[in-house]
């Protein structure tokens, strides 16, 4: 078992701030235990560090993340507004490579400021989706991916882990009803 210490950490469900920190994992790493006191050997020490749980992102968009920036004076309709805006032409436009690259970068971008898990709305359909499994194959970050293109839904749920809707209020009863039955 491999033994970390901390000088301050986020702990528990409510996020106390706690001192002198001390954390032992498994061999796969997962945490065993935390306490205020070491058990055996301390492999790493963390002065004047803070150790917390991985962040999450509920809300991604990582296949326009190759044109990070680009639109900066334009408005919301046209930015974003299918399907002439200009995310929409981007990406139509858009090698696979290049969305590719953009997911990863985006993945070790969040990585590196402590986001471990993100949940995206994928544009594309089953190729979106798939295209986002293929670019995180190696990357260490749990991804939930929601699905958006709405004309068969059954395909897209073989790929996705579920359905990214962009309002409810865009949809009947009836139309909610068949998507959660899906």
């Amino acid at each position: 078992m491999r033994t970390i210490y901390c000088e301050y950490g986020l702990i528990g469900r409510e996020l106390a701030f706690e001192e002198n920190i001390y954390i032992s994992f498994s061999s796969s790493g997962l945490i065993k235990r935390v306490s205020h006191n070491p058990i055996g050997r301390v492999d790493e020490e963390y002065a004047s560090c803070l150790v917390m749980p991985g962040m999450i992102n509920a809300h991604t968009h990582v296949g326009d993340s190759f044109f990070k920036e680009v639109g900066f004076n334009f408005t919301i309709e046209e930015l974003v507004a299918p399907p002439h805006g200009l995310k929409h032409r981007l990406l139509d436009a858009a090698s696979e490579r290049d969305v590719k690259d953009g997911i990863r970068w985006a993945a070790m971008e969040m990585l590196s400021s402590g986001t471990t898990t993100f949940a995206d709305f994928r544009e594309g359909g089953v190729w979106g989706a798939l295209i986002l499994r293929r670019a995180l194959e190696d990357v260490v970050i749990k991804c939930l991916i929601l699905g958006r293109d709405h004309a068969n839904i059954a395909d897209l749920l073989r790929v996705c882990d579920g359905v990214g809707l962009p309002s409810t209020t865009s949809y009947s009863d009836e139309e909610l009803r068949m998507i959660r039955e899906e």
